[in-house]
């Protein structure tokens, strides 16, 4: 089962990938560490939110916005393992 650092880093992949960036890209652009951020899209790390707000501004898009996408994820995923 997944959880809410799961669905908030694969949020943060999914919005970093749709602008065609590298870690290092969001890194430069967030001013997190590149390694802070892939704890962060594998879901090992807990970012308080300072960082999640920092990350939404750098991808462009609100951190309501970005939780959103985060809670969406969580959804899917318990739609897909209650089908199994």
């Amino acid at each position: 089962m997944h959880d809410i650092r799961w669905a908030f880093g694969l949020a943060v992949r999914i919005a970093r990938e749709r602008l065609g960036w590298s870690q290092i890209d969001l890194s430069r652009e967030s001013r997190i560490d590149r390694g802070y951020i892939s704890r962060i899209e594998t879901g090992s790390a807990d970012p308080g939110l300072r960082v999640q707000r920092r990350l939404a501004e750098a991808l462009g898009i609100t951190l309501s916005e970005l939780v959103t996408e985060a809670e969406a994820e969580l959804r899917r995923t318990a739609e897909r393992d209650s089908r199994r």
